[in-house]
């Protein structure tokens, strides 16, 4: 169960594609659950056909760089499909409708770009509606690096939806489309039933 504001929800996520970030608060009560959390991901991977030493080194330094991004009232997932690199971080924020500050962009402050922008509407059936934005920025590096975000923000008159997803290896963005309207149907609110997303009508 996962509390934000004074909404209590579940998340029921295919585990085959997301694995979970520790809460906040449990790090606050025992840091020692951040090295479990990394040991676990890094078995994870090494069970996976064709990971060997250099590939471990690269997931662990993104898994090191996401748990950097742990936030407090948000649950996190990093988007991890078998067999593709992916840097993707997920960020699920759940609050009453008008709570201030809950559902605003100052919840992923630094993580706002807005170089390109694509926004298209969506609706659910037990979710209410909102829309999809997707931005993109190209960040100075060498070689240049373009990050891409997609946030969801949905409202059903009584709850409001923030799902925002971060991350630079566009390959895992093309399988994670085919997993979002899943993981919003997986969003558990008090008192739903069989959550059913939809596309852009």
């Amino acid at each position: 169960m996962t509390a934000a504001t004074d909404i209590t929800w579940e998340l029921d996520y295919d585990a085959a594609w997301f694995i979970a970030l520790p809460a906040a608060s449990q790090i606050a009560h025992d840091p020692m659950v951040l090295d479990g959390w990394m040991q676990g991901c890094l078995e994870r991977f090494a069970a996976q056909p064709g990971v060997g030493a250099d590939e471990l080194a690269t997931l662990r330094a993104t898994a090191e760089a996401l748990a950097a991004q742990i936030r407090p009232d948000q649950t996190q997932l990093w988007f991890a499909p078998r067999g593709l690199y992916s840097d993707l971080l997920v960020s699920i924020a759940v609050a009453p409708v008008g709570a201030v500050g809950a559902t605003t962009d100052d919840l992923f402050e630094g993580a706002s770009f807005a170089t390109a922008v694509d926004a298209m509407p969506l609706r659910t059936d037990t979710h209410g509606g909102g829309y999809l934005i997707r931005r993109s920025e190209v960040v100075p590096a060498e070689p240049p690096l373009l990050v891409e975000q997609w946030t969801v923000r949905l409202n059903d008159g009584t709850s409001s939806i923030l799902i925002d997803t971060l991350g630079t290896t566009l390959p895992a963005f093309v399988l994670f489309e085919e997993q979002l309207l899943r993981l919003i149907s997986g969003i558990i609110l008090p008192g739903s039933a069989t959550q059913v997303a939809h596309g852009p009508d």
